[in-house]
């Protein structure tokens, strides 16, 4: 083996060795779920979690339902409507989808500090939509999502991609001493 090619296999080695990876966890709550839920249940993806609560009015609270997306366990629809809300911790989410439904359906995005408060108003619209949380860059602890008119689901709660250092593979230590020894031999063999 040319000396080039023991450097370009020991420098591949390398690069495994020291490498992290960066994942972004999603929530699907559009999958058909389970029904009716708690007041508050916590869905974990991946290394990711995030919290949500229901509310039928300003801290007043409402079990949440997991049907075809995440709504409340009131009226037949178990939809996010009237003065009713779902409130979720804000941590490191990039992104969220909205389902709306009916004619003219709309829905705001609140931020707050506190549990059981829609908050300060950061968004709103028509229709379905994805919506850039991250874009906000909000020091709310909490996001709280409401219809203006019509009915919605939250279906969807995407988590910002971050970087995580992984810790050295025994495989790649493997890999990395065996390419240092397969170079060591060949560069004696050559110099001989």
């Amino acid at each position: 083996m040319r000396p080039s090619r023991c450097i370009e296999i020991l420098a591949l080695a390398f690069l495994l060795f020291i490498s992290g990876a960066a994942f972004g966890d999603s929530f699907n709550f559009a999958a058909d779920g389970t029904g009716k839920l708690a007041n508050h249940e916590t869905f974990t993806d991946g290394s990711s979690s995030i919290a949500v609560y229901g509310y039928q009015f300003d801290d007043i609270k409402g079990d949440l339902y997991f049907g075809s997306g995440l709504g409340l366990n009131a009226g037949t629809a178990h939809e996010i409507g009237g003065l009713h809300f779902v409130q979720f911790t804000d941590a490191d989410i990039a992104s969220i989808s909205i389902d709306a439904f009916g004619r003219g359906a709309s829905w705001a995005l609140f931020g707050s500090n506190q549990l059981g408060l829609e908050g300060t108003l950061l968004a709103s619209g028509v229709g379905d939509r994805t919506v850039d949380v991250s874009a906000f860059d909000t020091p709310y602890k909490f996001l709280s999502l409401s219809a203006i008119h019509g009915h919605l689901l939250l279906e969807n709660a995407a988590v910002k991609d971050v970087a995580v250092v992984s810790e050295p593979s025994s495989f790649a230590l493997f890999m990395t001493v065996a390419v240092v020894g397969l170079f060591e031999l060949t560069r004696r063999k050559l110099f001989a």
